[in-house]
C-alpha cells in the first residue's frame, strides 16, 4: 500500500478519510462470455440467448483488522458483477437487509484462496442488482476484487 499507485480510497472517491481502506490501481485482463442469470443462481443451466460479453477488470484492497469497509448496494452504472477472493488475512462478505449494520442476515468467511459466489442478482432488464453488503476484516487483510463489466 505504499507504492505511489495505491491509495486510501478516501481521496479517490467521496468516502471517509478516517476509514483505513487502501486500493490498488484497476487492470484489465480481458474478456468473458457468460450468462448472467446462469451464474447468479437464478437458472439451472445457461442459456445462450442470455450470454452476453464482459470485460473483466481487477484490483487489490487492503485494510486492517477490525475494518468495516463501508455498507453498499451500488457501484456504478451500468452496475458489474463482482466476487471476492481472499489473498492474506481472514475477512468476510457480509448480507444487510438494509444500510444498516443491526440487519446482518448472512457472513461469509473468507480465508485465503476463498472466492465467494457471487452476491448479485439479475433484474428483468439483465442488470445486475445488489443487496447491501461489504467487505469486513478480521484481521490485517488482502483481497482481490474481480469485476465483470458489461460491455455494449
Amino acid at each position: 500500500i505504499l507504492d505511489e499507485e495505491w491509495h486510501q480510497l478516501g481521496e479517490l472517491i467521496n468516502f471517509p478519510k478516517d476509514v483505513p481502506l487502501w486500493k490498488s490501481p484497476q487492470y484489465e485482463v480481458g474478456t468473458v462470455k457468460f450468462d448472467p442469470r446462469f451464474v447468479t443462481g437464478l437458472t439451472a443451466q445457461p442459456q445462450p440467448d442470455n450470454v452476453k460479453e464482459y470485460q473483466v477488470k481487477v484490483n487489490l484492497w487492503f485494510s486492517p483488522a477490525n475494518t468495516n469497509a463501508a455498507i453498499h448496494n451500488k457501484h456504478e452504472v451500468p452496475e458489474f458483477l463482482e466476487v471476492h477472493t481472499q489473498i492474506y488475512g481472514t475477512g468476510r462478505m457480509q448480507k444487510f437487509h438494509a444500510d444498516d449494520f443491526n440487519t446482518l442476515y448472512e457472513d461469509v468467511l473468507m480465508s485465503p484462496g476463498d472466492t465467494h459466489i457471487p452476491f448479485a442478482s439479475v433484474d428483468e432488464q439483465g442488470q445486475f442488482v445488489y443487496p447491501w453488503h461489504q467487505y469486513y476484516a478480521d484481521t490485517d487483510c488482502i483481497w482481490m476484487a474481480n469485476e465483470f463489466h458489461p460491455i455494449a
